[in-house]
């Protein structure tokens, strides 16, 4: 994701909603700590949290399945249940 590409959907939605308020934070689902504080900082500025949208994924090579190592394997298996966790 990239800042221009965040405030152009920004504002899209405002032109559609103008009261709307628009929070968007951009974390490695795999650290821990920064999960912790989207979660804090999103809690901050709306009171609750009624539901994530988590786009993670890994760049990098494209390759069948079985031409992966176990290093590529785990790390996207983490990074895909951590997102879904978090």
């Amino acid at each position: 994701m990239n800042a221009e590409g965040l405030e152009e959907t920004k504002s899209k939605i405002l032109e559609t909603v103008p009261n709307a308020e628009v929070l968007f934070i951009t974390a490695d689902v795999t650290n821990e700590k920064a999960v912790k504080g989207y979660v804090n900082e999103t809690v901050e500025k709306f009171g609750r949290i009624d539901a994530f949208f988590n786009n993670a994924g890994i760049e990098g090579k494209q390759n069948l399945t079985e031409k992966y190592g176990s290093d590529d394997i785990q790390a996207r298996i983490c990074m895909t249940s951590l997102q879904i966790l978090a």
